[in-house]
């Protein structure tokens, strides 16, 4: 029993010992807990290959210095999320001994202003600085050669970045909404730009795409309301620029107007025949635009041109696509070519000036919403041959999305006995007035025209059977 108390007392003066030390020595020394060590303010995760990873990061650090290794353990990785969220972050220092780094590794760290990733890195993971809002300095690998989804996604602090030389791909939203980003030079391995890469940039003022980039996708430069020019390298294969405006390599397709072009009055040159879905959307000088050679538009063209005011549509185009002119709030003056046969969903949205147009006959299409919004078209005229109207197709707005629409002030429409026209003028008690010409009554002169043909035809026929039957009665009295 004796030997049981002097142990306990011995365990007891132990930890009062141990209880006594300063916290900064116990954060030298690794505290297992299963397979994960805890040092400084620094969760790491042994892996089987006998290495570490940054497992995660307490929140309340502010400053972290990464060492090399823990008791001979080398640190290689940062695993998913790891820093995610550590908003009073000011301060990261990353060892070479580090060769991944994955997915939304530093996610939020919203204090971070500088980062020196290592030349060892040759992995990162998708949204790896996303939404590090005071990141303005950043180092990248040397020998990285893909820029992932999402690198710097919503980084809005970020001016500038030096790119490796081994770059070869910007993955998709790689920028999206750096607003400060001003500058971006490209290096000459560059393949491939994904979708969305520089999305709501609009700080960007110009770009060079260098001979050696092949792929350019969609929407890469959405948002750049401050780019004025897109140059290429005279000698790639798969673009060209006509006055810092992006083509295609044989100039048939236009692929993207600036945002910030210097030129007010647009002519489309010689030999492109299709403008691209959102070539010119948000186009902030561009007041008049000649198409006359476009044979094939794609959707959203025009899609938020606040400056344009008036278009002429060539003969050759036969559909308008989804928002063609949505949100053209100084558009006055639009002629339909006469072969028109569609009107897209939301294609002159709120196009509030908008004071007259003219319908073709040959339309048999108009979508859902295609004129909600233009407060200043009071009067329309639609062809007896509509086959299909979309919801708020035309004479309705809302002063926000969510409210009940109310029918424009002095709106009206004229139009032949449709059904699909009546149900929808009834629905939305929509003045209207029916007129001549629709598809019921549009057989009426014909049909008139051949019953008077077919009546003189009798009458002469008649007429021929009672001479002849007279002179037969005549002979026979004889």
């Amino acid at each position: 029993m004796m030997r049981w108390k002097q142990m306990l007392c011995g365990f007891l003066s132990s930890v009062m010992v141990l209880s006594a030390l300063p916290l900064s020595v116990w954060a030298d020394v690794p505290v297992t807990e299963e397979d994960d060590w805890v040092v400084d303010d620094i969760t790491l995760e042994v892996q089987e290959d006998g290495t570490a990873w940054i497992k995660n990061c307490f929140q309340s650090a502010t400053s972290v210095d990464v060492p090399a290794e823990v008791d001979g353990v080398k640190i290689t990785g940062i695993k998913e999320g790891a820093f995610s969220e550590c908003f009073l972050l000011e301060s990261l220092t990353l060892p070479d001994t580090i060769t991944t780094i994955e997915d939304s590794a530093f996610y939020g760290c919203s204090v971070l202003t500088t980062l020196q990733i290592p030349d060892t890195v040759t992995s990162l993971g998708n949204g790896t600085l996303e939404a590090c809002t005071a990141l303005t300095d950043v180092q990248l690998p040397e020998t990285l050669e893909t820029l992932p989804t999402g690198t710097f996604y919503g980084c809005t602090a970020l001016e500038s970045v030096t790119l490796p030389a081994s770059l070869t791909t910007i993955g998709q939203e790689s920028f999206y909404q750096c607003t400060a980003l001003k500058e971006i030079d490209f290096p000459e391995q560059l393949q491939t730009i994904e979708t969305y890469a520089f999305e709501g940039c609009s700080a960007l003022e110009t770009v060079e795409i260098p001979a050696s980039c092949t792929t350019i996708g969609d929407f890469v430069f959405e948002g750049c309301s401050a780019l004025q020019e897109i140059l290429v390298a005279d000698d790639n294969p798969n673009y060209q620029d006509q006055d810092g405006v992006l083509f295609d390599a044989d100039g048939s397709v236009l692929i993207k107007y600036p945002d910030s072009h210097k030129q007010v009055d647009y002519v489309v040159p010689d030999g492109c025949t299709r403008l691209e879905n959102w070539s010119f959307t948000g186009a902030a000088s561009l007041k008049s635009i000649d198409i006359k050679n476009i044979t094939e538009l794609g959707e959203d063209v025009f899609f938020y041109c606040q400056s344009l005011q008036s278009i002429v549509i060539p003969e050759s185009i036969t559909e308008l696509p989804n928002n063609t002119f949505a949100y053209c709030t100084e558009l006055i003056s639009v002629t339909l070519p006469s072969k028109l046969t569609s009107i897209g969903d939301f294609c002159f949205y709120t196009c509030v000036r908008l004071p007259e147009i003219t319908i073709p006959e040959t339309v048999k299409k108009i979508g859902q919403q295609a004129f909600y919004n233009c407060l200043e078209l009071q009067q329309l005229t639609l062809p007896s041959g509509i086959e299909e109207l979309g919801d708020g197709a035309f004479g309705l707005y809302a002063e926000a999305e969510d409210e009940t629409p109310s029918v424009v002030k002095n709106f009206s429409v004229t139009y032949g006995d449709n059904s699909k026209i009546k149900k929808y003028v009834s629905k939305y008690n929509i003045p209207a007035e029916v007129v001549a010409g629709s598809k019921s009554s549009r057989w009426i002169l014909p049909v008139c025209i051949i019953g008077g043909v077919i009546l003189v035809a009798a009458g002469i026929v008649l007429i021929v059977w009672m001479k002849k039957k007279k002179h037969t009665g005549k002979g026979g009295t004889a």
